[in-house]
C-alpha cells in the first residue's frame, strides 16, 4: 500500500496522529515493532484535556471503560494534601483499553498496521 503518512510507533501519541491524519482524508500507515494490545505498567490517568482531545478524534470514554476520577490526593506517614478536578471528565484506565479503543478508531478510518517488524 502506499500511504501519505507513515507513523513509526502506536503508542498514544502515534495512534492520535494516524487517526486524525486519517481523518483529514490521508492515506495512513503505523509500524510498529510491537503487536497490540501494547501494554504499559503504569495504566493512563486521562485528565479532561486528554478526554477531550480524544473525543475530538472519536472516542468516547465512560465508566464502563474505566473509573472516573474526581481528584487526586497525595500522602504520606505526615503530610496530605488533594486537589479536586472542577472543570470536565478526567478518568484512569489499563493502558489495554486505551489502546485498543485508539486502534479500533483507527482501524474505523483505514489506517493500515505494521505490526512485529513486519515488512512496509
Amino acid at each position: 500500500m502506499k500511504s501519505d503518512v507513515l507513523v513509526v510507533g502506536a503508542g498514544p501519541a502515534g495512534l492520535a496522529t494516524a487517526i486524525a491524519a486519517a481523518a483529514n482524508g490521508l492515506r495512513v500507515m503505523v509500524a510498529d515493532a510491537r503487536r497490540p494490545p501494547i501494554n504499559k505498567p503504569c495504566g493512563e490517568g486521562l485528565l479532561p484535556e486528554a478526554v477531550e482531545a480524544l473525543h475530538s478524534i472519536g472516542i468516547e470514554l465512560d465508566s464502563s471503560l474505566g473509573c472516573p476520577l474526581k481528584g487526586f490526593r497525595f500522602s504520606d506517614d505526615s503530610y496530605s494534601v488533594s486537589a479536586p478536578i472542577e472543570r470536565g471528565r478526567a478518568f484512569g484506565l489499563r493502558r489495554t483499553a486505551l489502546h485498543n479503543l485508539l486502534v479500533a478508531r483507527a482501524a474505523e478510518l483505514g489506517v493500515i498496521f505494521r505490526w512485529g517488524g513486519s515488512r512496509l
